[in-house]
């Protein structure tokens, strides 16, 4: 069994502010310097040839991902919709994610020995079903100059084992609300400018994530993995070309 393979993540939190060690590499908040990587690594025709978007500029994603590190300000209704203190549980007795940073935005991925950074990773925000299920959507990035030594492999354990950490610290997701959405009361809401939902908090209980299965670097990956987190496996309702691997996570 290779190192990477015998490495478990370990993840370390200053405040809400979590760093994991992933053998090979650790992952930790992106930041602002980081952004020349970024764009190219989001820009390469390579790395992203079977991503669901493709090859794009980043830079406003870049920066809507920064922002959600940072703390959320207090005000918002809770999940059972009375408003507390920032960081007291609600009715419910869930913790309160008012004044806290969205921990479901990107992590950059750096290498140990070189200490550059070499990709991207991230348990995403959700789409919104109903209000009693949320999931999140996990993607990586790597360099190519890479792959095919573990790494791949090495975050996405590290982000299955962050998923579950932060599903038992705060058992919710926040999960993208579309404008013609109607959102139960009651539910706790991060509004626009404008007043419009722009996502809910609901119950967290599954991690998700698509290949290409074009992608035989990624396919071959995937199956590796799924021997070891035993997913549920089907084709993606939207898209003929690409696997769906869910994870639940209760």
């Amino acid at each position: 069994m290779s190192a990477v393979m015998e490495t478990l993540p370990t993840i370390t939190w200053n405040g809400y502010e979590p760093t994991i060690n992933a053998g090979p590499v650790t992952l930790r908040r992106i930041q602002p310097p980081d952004l020349p990587v970024y764009q190219r690594l989001f820009n390469d025709t390579v790395t992203m040839k079977y991503d669901q978007d493709g090859p794009r500029d980043i830079k406003k994603q870049f920066e809507e991902w920064c922002q959600r590190w940072q703390p959320d300000p207090c005000g918002q209704p809770d999940p059972c919709g009375q408003p507390d203190p920032c960081g007291q549980p609600d009715p419910c007795g869930q913790p309160d994610p008012c004044g806290q940073p969205d921990l479901f935005s990107a992590l950059a991925v750096v290498h140990n020995e070189e200490k550059e950074v070499i990709g991207h990773a991230i348990v995403d925000h959700g789409d919104y079903e109903n209000a009693y299920a949320g999931y999140s959507k996990m993607a990586i990035v790597i360099d190519p100059s890479c792959w095919g030594k573990g790494i791949g492999s090495a975050v996405v354990r590290a982000m299955v084992v962050y998923a579950r950490e932060v599903m038992d610290r705060y058992h919710r997701v926040p999960v993208d609300v579309k404008q013609e959405q109607q959102v139960q009361d009651g539910i706790r809401v991060h509004r626009n400018k404008d007043s419009s939902i722009a996502w809910a908090y609901v119950p967290f209980i599954e991690l998700r994530a698509t290949v290409h299965k074009a992608n035989e670097r990624a396919c071959k990956m995937a199956e590796t993995l799924a021997e070891e987190f035993d997913p549920i496996k089907s084709p993606c309702p939207n898209d003929p070309d690409r696997d769906l691997y869910m994870l639940p996570l209760l």
